[in-house]
C-alpha cells in the first residue's frame, strides 16, 4: 500500500529529473544592456528573460541563420556573454557606417552581428566575429 510520503518522494525525483534534462538543452537568461532594443528591453526599466536553446545549431548542424538572435562569448570580457543578430554569413558582403572599411567581405567561419540599437551595440561593427 503506497503512502503519502512514496507519492511525494516520486513526484519530487520526476521534477528532479525534468529540470536536468530541460537545464541540459535550455538556458534561461537575464538580458542586460540596450544594445538589442527595442526587441529585447523596450522600456529601459526593466531586464527582459530569454530561453536559449542549446542544442539548436547542433540538431540543424551548425546552420546559422541571417535574422536569428543568437547569444556568444563577448569578444573582449572574460566572462561575459552577449546577444546579437545574425545580420552577414561568411562569403557576404556588408556595407557599414562605423567600420574601418565601407564594404566588408565577411570571412569564412565567421558572421556579422549586429545589435538592434545600432546607436548603443558594440558589435561587428567595432570587432569583427
Amino acid at each position: 500500500q503506497s503512502t503519502w510520503g512514496t507519492y511525494i518522494g516520486k513526484w519530487a525525483l520526476s521534477g528532479f529529473a525534468i529540470t536536468y534534462v530541460v537545464l541540459d538543452f535550455y538556458e534561461i537568461c537575464e538580458v542586460n544592456g540596450v544594445s538589442m532594443s527595442p526587441t529585447l528591453n523596450p522600456d529601459r526599466k526593466r531586464n527582459d528573460w530569454v530561453l536559449l536553446d542549446k542544442t539548436k545549431y547542433k540538431r540543424r548542424k551548425n546552420q546559422l541563420k541571417r535574422g536569428e538572435i543568437v547569444q556568444l562569448r563577448a569578444p573582449n570580457t572574460i566572462n561575459s556573454r552577449s546577444i546579437k543578430r545574425i545580420v552577414a554569413l561568411p562569403g557576404d558582403v556588408i556595407e557599414t557606417l562605423g567600420y574601418k572599411n565601407r564594404e566588408v567581405v565577411v570571412p569564412q567561419g565567421h558572421c556579422w552581428l549586429e545589435g538592434d540599437n545600432h546607436i548603443q551595440s558594440k558589435d561587428s561593427t567595432h570587432v569583427l566575429c
